[in-house]
């Protein structure tokens, strides 16, 4: 059918240390609430490793 989509043949991974999240009142300019942002004033540090099955 010309609506489905195609299979898919692929995986995607997004490994990530943290993710701010939305947490403003609207989504035309307020500000992150403070809860909701990363922590910077420290060093971040972040790995990750994949092992084939």
């Amino acid at each position: 059918m010309p609506y489905e989509l195609p299979p898919v043949h692929s995986t995607i991974v997004r490994a990530a240390l943290g993710q701010m999240g939305v947490g403003g009142d609207d989504s035309w300019g307020a500000r992150t609430h403070p809860e909701y942002l990363l922590d910077v004033s420290k060093e971040l540090r972040f790995c990750f490793s994949f092992r084939g099955i």
